[in-house]
């Protein structure tokens, strides 16, 4: 009985053993974290391949997988405000991993035909954190026809463009002696016209000291002339003010006495009987309203020749 007994033990006891074994190599070769997890929504529109159990690396380092791919349907998309996504990623990370706000979340390729995952990149300087079931805005990748598109529409417009530089260097082969004469008979031209300038530019240059020597002279003889004007006038200034004040005098002299002999014409016969009753350097004649008052009877020795 206890023979029986020890048996049954030892067999539970190796059983367990291997069992416990048997575990721990089935989690080395998974790669079974055992750290506490916390799970993230990322949203996006277009996942380009990306399958679930896809590492999720944050700045470059592992820190989970993706757990589950959800396709939203028109009703959940309606609950959105803005830009409805199609698929949410739901990824299992370290809880220890403080994941910013404004991090960017995308979907990556390893190498160029690599394994799809998923990349979180965190910004700088960022002290706000994602909270728990608090989602992410992933950035659409790129898809693969699209780019292959891309290169194709681009190869050919590469070889249009490589048609028509064909076309236009056979055009300048085709222009190009002509162009080289052309620029040859101008090269010419010039050099001519230079050399006619080489030869006209020292008699220019003389004229030119001719012109400027003249205009001196002429600059020389004009001030001369001013300074013998106005010399002369320095000289002359009394006599012709003389000459002025003589000129005035004798016009006052001819106005009074073109007055006098308008209003008095017997002064002619009879004489004036002394100086003109006007002195011109004092007052100017004024000729009285009633002539006949100033009239004075002659002498009676005095011949009587009046009507």
């Amino acid at each position: 009985m206890k023979a029986d007994t020890r048996a049954r033990l030892k067999i539970g006891a190796v059983a367990l053993v291997s069992m416990i074994l048997f575990g721990l190599m089935v989690a080395a070769i998974a790669k079974i974290d055992l750290r506490p997890k916390r799970e993230v929504c990322v949203n996006f529109s277009f996942i380009n391949s990306l399958e679930v159990n896809a590492p999720v690396r944050f700045a470059g380092a592992r820190v989970g997988e993706v757990t589950r791919l959800k396709v939203l349907t028109p009703e959940e998309r309606a609950q959105f405000a803005r830009n409805p996504p199609y698929v949410q990623v739901f990824a299992r990370v370290d809880r220890s991993i403080q994941i910013p706000k404004n991090t960017r979340a995308m979907v990556n390729t390893m190498g160029f035909m690599g394994e799809k995952y998923l990349e979180l990149m965190p910004e700088s300087r960022s002290t706000a954190y994602l909270g728990d079931n608090e989602p992410l805005e992933g950035v659409d990748p790129t898809a693969m026809d699209t780019v292959f598109a891309s290169a194709k529409q681009l190869s050919d417009e590469m070889q249009v463009a490589t048609k028509n530089m064909n076309a236009i260097v056979v055009q300048m082969q085709d222009r190009l002696p002509v162009l080289i004469a052309e620029i040859e008979k101008t090269l010419g031209s010039a050099q001519g016209l230079a050399n006619d300038a080489k030869d006209r530019l020292p008699k220019l240059i003389v004229e030119m000291e001719k012109t400027l020597a003249n205009a001196q002279d002429l600059a020389g003889d004009a001030k001369r002339l001013t300074g013998d004007v106005h010399q002369m006038f320095l000289r002359n200034r009394e006599d012709m003010e003389k000459l002025i004040q003589n000129a005035r005098q004798i016009t006052i002299y001819t106005k009074s006495l073109s007055h006098v002999l308008a209003n008095r014409p017997w002064k002619l016969v009879w004489g004036f009987g002394g100086p003109l009753p006007i002195e011109p350097e004092e007052e100017k004649y004024q000729p009285s309203e009633n002539p006949s008052s100033t009239y004075k009877a002659p002498d009676k020795g005095a011949p009587s020749n009046a009507p």
